[in-house]
């Protein structure tokens, strides 16, 4: 569901992680993707950078992060891939009230 939005998210902070260059940001960005190769895949993402699943799924992926790096606040975009206002709603609640209380 949320691949669009995750796919634009990464490539923006690639770009501006590698150019110095500030105008139209929506046209330099689009040049930039034409060329660019090293930008992080979806699969990688998933794997390393976003935590998207199940409520066990996204718990157990949150104290990995906490237990291995030592991470111990996280910031949720819960509406990556430009989803609908009503299932941001529905994600915003499965972690409030599915996610959190395994994380005690």
């Amino acid at each position: 569901i949320p691949r669009q939005g995750t796919d634009w998210m990464w490539d923006m902070v690639s770009f501006i992680r590698h150019t110095n260059e500030r105008p139209d940001i929506s046209q330099s960005l689009e040049e930039w993707r034409k060329t660019n190769t090293g930008s992080t895949t979806y699969d990688q993402v998933l794997k390393n950078k976003a935590i998207f699943g199940t409520p066990e799924t996204v718990a157990a992926k949150i104290k990995w992060f906490r237990d291995t790096y030592n991470i111990h606040h996280i910031i949720g975009d819960f509406s990556a891939g430009a989803l609908e206002q009503s299932k941001v709603l529905k994600s915003m609640e499965l972690f409030s009230k599915k996610v959190m209380p395994l994380l005690n």
